[in-house]
């Protein structure tokens, strides 16, 4: 499923037409962005009642950090978009890309599932791999990731040199190009390529907080499970025939074991 996201920046030029010029080039999902880190976007609701009237799919990230407490954080955006608007979305997204700590997501998480809605991570390798996020960082493995990587086929399976990103088993969604525009819809985009089935999954709602947690660790760790399980066949059946696995195999099974 082909999605689009945006944030404040883009108030200015943000249209109707354009919207729907994006539409009729195949955009089906759209999740504005409705925290920046220390403000809200004062569009997010407008552009996010546009969208759901016009029958897309909606999400929104929140910005993590930069001095914001995480309770702040979700509660001023659900504040922002209103209950009627943040219930239809199909997901609230940790967007994790400053210097931040494990408890911070976590908390972030656990406030999401406290309004009733479905918490992912949204972050690019960069941020781990420079050290920006403190604690162990497995423990936010359970997550759906979305990840940035531009300048790469879209694909819901990172780069292997990307190992921060292919080390998170359940990836839902791939920001493969970042800020363009694309004639005649006249406003900055950032384009994705996501999950469909995830996405449009929906037997999550209604749940309580505490069954859309464990709901979302069983599915994780079952993923994980197969994942493992795939990857020791990969490298049995390469020393069955006497030879050395290949490289990528050696690396994840060194993974996995680490």
């Amino acid at each position: 499923m082909e999605g689009l996201d945006h944030s404040v920046y883009q108030c200015n030029t943000w249209t109707e037409a354009g919207v729907r010029a994006y539409r009729n080039k195949g955009y089906q999902l759209a999740w504005p962005g409705v925290w920046h880190g220390s403000s809200h976007n004062h569009c997010a609701k407008g552009n996010l009642q546009f969208y759901q009237a016009e029958g897309w799919v909606t999400g929104t990230y929140i910005v993590t950090g930069y001095g914001t407490m995480p309770s702040i954080a979700v509660d001023t955006s659900y504040d922002v978009l209103g209950k009627q608007v943040w219930d239809k979305l199909q997901f609230v997204a940790i967007d994790l890309e400053s210097a931040n700590s494990v408890e911070a997501v976590l908390e972030m998480e656990n406030r999401i599932l406290a309004k009733g809605q479905r918490p992912c991570l949204y972050s690019a390798n960069w941020v781990f791999e420079n050290g920006l996020v403190s604690g162990d960082v497995s423990r936010l493995y359970h997550l759906p990731l979305i990840y940035a990587s531009y300048g790469s086929p879209k694909s819901l399976t990172p780069p292997s040199w990307q190992v921060h990103m292919t080390a998170f088993p359940h990836i839902v969604g791939h920001q493969y190009a970042n800020t363009h525009t694309e004639p005649p819809a006249g406003f900055d985009i950032d384009s994705n390529f996501f999950d469909r089935a995830w996405v449009e999954d929906n037997s999550w709602r209604n749940m309580d907080e505490e069954q859309l947690k464990n709901l979302t660790r069983r599915v994780v760790d079952l993923e994980r499970f197969n994942g493992a399980a795939a990857i020791l066949r990969r490298g049995a059946a390469a020393f069955e025939r006497k030879e050395r696995p290949d490289d990528e195999t050696v690396r994840q099974i060194r993974w996995l074991i680490r």
